[in-house]
């Protein structure tokens, strides 16, 4: 994606550090906090000091992995630095592949972000099942009016963590409006407000097409929009994720990788 030089008015590519007609820094570069990796070192580390080991979540970091069913990232012998997936038929999918480091390092580390959320959806949905196999064993004991309360409990649980989302985090774009999607709650920008809104309802044909009308997980500042990231639904989801992050329920032991949708392209 092309950028608007904040100083020379010329454009040139989003990911690079400065502008190359006048030299002055990117201000409009994606930087992740201090808290994120930045580099495939910093990204490798998190990795061995979370357990997420590349045999069980099949992300390889620093590695050019060439079997199917993989996410990774590595260096090339010209200096660039490629994110990929390894679709399950063995196709590659690259999703960047360029100089910058700390963009391509965070498009892998926010991937493994929506899979840890993803299983621990999964996650819920098995304790779930294995809560109803539990009620029916235990109600041919004669103990139905227990486990029918504890069926509610789950079930209550489950509804709590399972956020169910359908589609990509990011921007969209419909005739004319453009729309932010939040783990599957829809926000419209109100163009004489400039801000964002919770939409009630969005038009059937974005509901289930979501995918034809996606434009990127990241801001545009030539999309006439304010940065949805600097809204309150943004942090209080940023802030609810990280506590999600930490929680007991969930390890990187429980994940399976077959969980995974590793047909699509990322």
């Amino acid at each position: 994606m092309k950028v608007k030089c904040s100083y020379c008015g010329q454009y040139f590519d989003d990911s690079a550090e400065k502008c190359p007609n006048c030299g002055a820094p990117n201000d409009h570069i994606h930087r992740t906090s201090d808290a994120i990796p930045k580099t495939i070192e910093e990204l490798t580390a998190y990795c061995e000091e979370n357990g997420l080991t590349p045999e069980r979540t099949r992300f390889f970091v620093g590695e050019d992995y060439k079997e199917p069913r993989a996410f990774g990232i590595y260096k090339d012998d010209k200096g660039e630095f490629v994110v990929y997936k390894n679709k399950a038929n063995g196709e590659r999918a690259v999703r960047y592949r360029g100089v910058d480091e700390a963009y391509a390092v965070n498009e892998l580390y926010e991937r493994l972000q929506d899979e840890i959320l993803n299983q621990k959806a999964h996650h819920v949905e098995r304790q779930k099942a294995n809560a109803v196999k539990s009620v029916k064993r235990q109600q041919t004991a004669g103990l139905i009016k227990g486990i029918t309360m504890g069926l509610v409990v789950v079930m209550g649980v489950s509804a709590f963590f399972f956020s169910g989302n359908k589609h990509n985090n990011g921007y969209y774009h419909y005739n004319n409006q453009h729309y932010y999607s939040l783990d599957d709650t829809w926000y419209y920008y109100d163009d004489t407000l400039t801000d964002w809104y919770p939409a009630s309802s969005v038009p059937e044909d974005l509901a289930e097409n979501a995918d034809d009308y996606y434009d990127s997980s990241y801001y545009d500042y030539n999309s006439n929009t304010t940065n949805f990231e600097d809204t309150d639904y943004y942090s209080d989801w940023e802030e609810s994720r990280s506590s999600d992050d930490s929680d007991s329920d969930w390890d990187s032991s429980d994940w399976d990788s077959g969980d995974t949708d590793w047909d699509s392209d990322w």
